[in-house]
């Protein structure tokens, strides 16, 4: 059954949320700790229960919050085209991102809710990809019941201005740059041609999907998967800059290091990587870290330290548990 309110009846067109719990950091070590998705979800339909991660939909108001607060991935929002919704923008002089869940809001391409810009990561994927200027419709935010997404939103975009400054957030419609396309055959098809021409200089349109994995596999987070994606293509010297600002540093204590490899196993991204040789500490793929903390916290020796980089000091602060 649906929530009374008519208004989130619209947003919950999409088809929600997918819990993959073998990606959750409390299922995979419950002493981590970790409440991300718990805190930022104002229905409280996202809890943990006897059972574990639970997602209840009837209570859910499809903010995406949640998804862009969970560090591994384990909250997959469903009908999520953000590869396409980006190729749409890039061929737009002055690009708007609206939300599918005010129709009112004009754009030239739309998510289910901008809430899930509050991950600062997807929102500097989308400033990399388009590499200009672009609008952020709010418009309708204010009378929307996911109203509670615009303080984060606006958090998120402030800090990736430190890196790439293109994001305009507009909540007065006087502010508002749109202009909609109405055009006759001949004048489409000379569209196409020039927009195909835009997007074929455009990183958002180098932009693969990533793919699918299996349970319990180590893999990325979407967002991460693309920002890598968009790192490969930027010169030499943008790229290790950007790769030095954005990745955290990862140190072990050689004194309490027993090179056990547990870290290795329980790493759910890939970061962690067996040693080098015998005796040697695991190796670290910082690229991979999103720092969900689970190797600090699993590590009995306490062994491990992650001095955060700019991606992480953008995300929610988690205070790991030991045993």
């Amino acid at each position: 059954m649906l929530p009374g309110n008519p208004a989130l009846k619209v947003l919950l067109a999409h088809q929600g949320l997918r819990v993959e719990r073998s990606r959750c950091v409390q299922h995979r070590f419950k002493p981590t700790g970790c409440d991300r998705c718990f805190k930022v979800c104002p229905s409280g339909a996202i809890r943990w229960t006897d059972d574990g991660l639970h997602w209840e939909e009837a209570e859910c108001q499809r903010c995406l919050l949640c998804v862009a607060a969970c560090p591994t991935g384990a909250l997959i929002g469903k009908e999520l085209p953000f590869v396409l919704t980006l190729k749409k923008l890039s061929t737009e002089q002055h690009p708007v991102l609206a939300c599918s869940g005010r129709p009112a809001t004009a754009g030239h391409a739309s998510l289910p809710c901008l809430g899930l810009l509050s991950s600062p990561e997807l929102l500097l994927v989308m400033s990399m990809a388009l590499g200009r200027s672009f609008q952020l419709n709010l418009t309708e935010c204010s009378a929307c019941p996911n109203t509670e997404i615009l303080t984060p939103l606006k958090a998120s975009a402030a800090q990736v201005a430190e890196i790439v400054d293109h994001v305009s957030l507009i909540e007065d419609s006087a502010e508002l740059v749109f202009c909609e396309r109405g055009v006759n055959r001949r004048e489409f098809f000379t569209m196409l041609r020039q927009q195909s021409k835009v997007a074929a200089c455009s990183l958002a349109d180098a932009l693969q999907d990533p793919p699918e994995v299996s349970f319990g596999d180590k893999s990325l987070p979407a967002r991460r998967l693309l920002l890598l994606q968009l790192l490969k293509r930027l010169p030499t010297a943008r790229r290790k800059e950007l790769t030095g600002q954005l990745f955290p540093e990862i140190m072990f204590s050689s004194e309490d290091c027993s090179s056990c490899t547990g870290c290795v196993g329980i790493c759910p991204t890939g970061a962690l990587l067996p040693p080098a040789g015998q005796g040697d500490p695991p190796t670290a793929h910082v690229q991979n870290c999103t720092e969900c903390h689970l190797c600090t916290s699993f590590c009995r020796s306490g062994a491990i330290q992650i001095r955060p980089g700019k991606l992480s000091r953008m995300t929610s602060n988690i205070q790991p548990s030991r045993f």
